[in-house]
């Protein structure tokens, strides 16, 4: 009976080492941020995006931008920032790129409404870890002084 349970825990063991080596997907959590979480003083000339399925009132943001266009998100329960690599703007929106490390965010937006003086923006942050992309979709708000494309 030993003999058993020892190969078929050596046979997990090995069968488990191998199959988590040629695994390639790595299982990121975005999570939200609330403002008492932020780790740096949000004042004015900032983005705040949240899931399409969050309301914006509920001060719950899957990545923030700050006034210097560095975002920071919650990975994993922990905050993390990203620096600023690009911004490009189109007629319709614009497409925001950061990274630090091994990350790299996407945002590609559409404007939208206004919402008070501000206009909303809807599309997608792309989450990519060593080449491997996840993608969510995002709604909200920027505050900046944006150039008019149109």
């Amino acid at each position: 009976m030993r003999v058993f349970l020892i190969i078929g825990t050596l046979f997990f063991f090995t069968s488990t080492f191998s199959f988590g080596q040629s695994k390639k997907h790595i299982a990121v959590k975005l999570g939200v941020v609330t403002p008492d979480e932020f780790p740096v003083k949000i004042d004015g000339g900032c983005s705040f995006f949240t899931y399409d399925s969050l309301s914006l009132e509920e001060d719950k943001y899957a990545l923030v931008v700050d006034a210097h266009l560095n975002g920071f998100v919650k990975i994993n329960n922990e905050i993390v920032f990203f620096g600023n690599t690009g911004r490009i703007f189109n007629k319709n929106g614009y497409v925001h790129k950061f990274s630090f490390r091994d990350y790299h965010i996407t945002l590609d937006l559409r404007k939208g409404e206004k919402l008070r003086q501000f206009y909303q923006f809807q599309g997608t942050l792309d989450l990519t870890v060593k080449g491997q992309t996840q993608q969510f979709r995002i709604h909200g708000v920027n505050e900046e002084t944006l150039p008019d494309k149109r």
